[in-house]
């Protein structure tokens, strides 16, 4: 899962795609930067001492798309607990909407 998934998913998720340009970008902005940090606390979670110090060096150069190919091929339920927290963050936020 990449960033134009999750801003998809987002959009569709709650019917935000007509709405001004810079309302849309602020609410995607600020689900993503939650998504990202609870997407961070999953893969220290997965990711044994070794795979970790890979990650801070792979992280830190600015190779993300690397990271998540690693990550992804060593932990094939990476992409499955992935969604699982994009959707839960979805819900959350639109419970509070209620």
């Amino acid at each position: 899962m990449n960033n134009a998934h999750i801003t998809r998913e987002i959009e569709e998720r709650l019917a935000i795609a007509n709405l001004p340009e810079d309302i849309k970008e602020a609410v995607v902005i600020g689900l993503t930067e939650n998504i990202l940090k609870r997407t961070l606390i999953v893969i220290a979670k997965i990711l044994t001492g070794d795979e970790a110090a890979i990650f801070t060096k792979q992280m830190e150069a600015g190779n993300i798309e690397e990271v998540l190919t690693n990550i992804t091929r060593k932990h094939p339920e990476f992409n499955a607990l992935i969604s699982q927290t994009v959707e839960e963050v979805l819900t959350e936020f639109t419970d509070k909407l209620r």
